[in-house]
């Protein structure tokens, strides 16, 4: 098999706030913990696939001394979120580590220390997270926290908020559209299949951070690289994601995967869009698009001129395509 190579990713009582939407009183999980509580707030219960809403957390202190937790952030080993969308239930996460070698001798990526932050009584942190509206339907969301502070871990959620997503008239996909140097690319993205890939994925394009970079690296008749700000195979956005792997998802013409190291939860921004089928990467990287318009756009930027790599394969361009501006829509 083709290896892809890459290292690479609230207070004591709720003050009503204009525009926002609590939840209902937050819940312990957990170690029981009533000193502490997490809220989450919203503007609206309504929304319109493709929007982003932010989302306000707040981790409050009711009684105690003040002690250091936590910093409030995207992390598995800080704030991270549920979101349940009919029977299906999705995680928003992220993972600040490093790779290592576990007990079994296997690369995995180890989470990092999360920085700290002192939490006292009646000074709540606060935690503004921009959400990705990318699935229709009736959204319940709920915030979720892990820390550690002086009186032993931290283990805590919010009430859901609801909101209702409905898709702008005509339009029922989630899209993104790549214009590239050799002209335009429309990827349909699958969040029912992959959310949390996809809302990273979303993320780093709101933050534009695909736009000038390049497609690094390509592999004729196989695959064509790009996503990385580096340029070289070995850059990533600072961060990590799990790894979600659909075995009924297939490596055909134009499917759009994380490309990630060995460890299973190493992919960041990186990804790849295959020229043909290949069996071998089924299982085995997240699948999170297809390509739906301008699959020869895709042919032009596979057939620029090569030169090899230091192991003697040609996979690297001579003048790298380039990802002029990535865009999110519907269609």
């Amino acid at each position: 098999m083709h290896r892809i190579r890459i290292l690479c990713f609230l207070a004591l009582i709720l003050s009503p706030v204009p525009g926002l939407i609590p939840a209902a009183p937050p819940e312990a999980v957990g170690a029981n913990r009533p000193m502490d509580s997490l809220t989450l707030l919203t503007p609206s219960d309504r929304a319109i696939l493709g929007e982003t809403v932010e989302l306000t957390v707040r981790l409050s202190r009711r009684t105690g001394k003040p002690s250091e937790v936590n910093a409030l952030r995207l992390a598995r080993n800080s704030l991270f979120f549920e979101v349940t969308i009919g029977e299906e239930t999705h995680r928003i996460t992220r993972i600040y580590g490093d790779l290592v070698r576990d007990s079994s001798d296997q690369w995995v990526v180890r989470d990092k220390s999360p920085p700290r932050a002192n939490l006292k009584r009646g000074k709540p942190l606060e935690f503004r997270f921009p959400f990705h509206v990318i699935e229709t339907g009736h959204l319940s969301v709920r915030a979720l926290y892990r820390g550690f502070g002086a009186a032993g871990p931290m283990e805590l959620a919010s009430e859901p908020v609801t909101i209702e997503v409905t898709p702008p008239p005509g339009h029922r996909e989630l899209t993104a559209r790549f214009l590239t140097s050799e002209g335009a690319l429309t990827l349909s993205l699958m969040p029912d299949r992959a959310f949390n890939t996809v809302f990273n994925f979303v993320t780093l394009v709101r933050d534009g951070r695909y736009d000038g970079l390049t497609f690094h690296r390509i592999l004729r008749n196989f695959l064509v690289q790009g996503g990385d700000p580096k340029g070289n195979g070995l850059g990533g956005p600072g961060w990590t994601i799990p790894g979600e792997f659909d075995p009924e998802l297939k490596h055909v013409k134009g499917t759009v995967s994380m490309a990630r190291a060995a460890p299973p939860d190493s992919a960041g921004s990186q990804f790849f869009i295959t020229l043909g089928t290949a069996l071998s990467l089924d299982g085995k990287y997240a699948v999170f698009g297809r390509v739906v318009e301008g699959l020869p756009v895709l042919d032009r930027i596979a057939e620029v001129a090569l030169k090899p790599t230091p192991d003697g394969r040609d996979s690297v361009p001579v003048e790298p395509p380039v990802i002029r501006k990535v865009s999110v829509g519907t269609r």
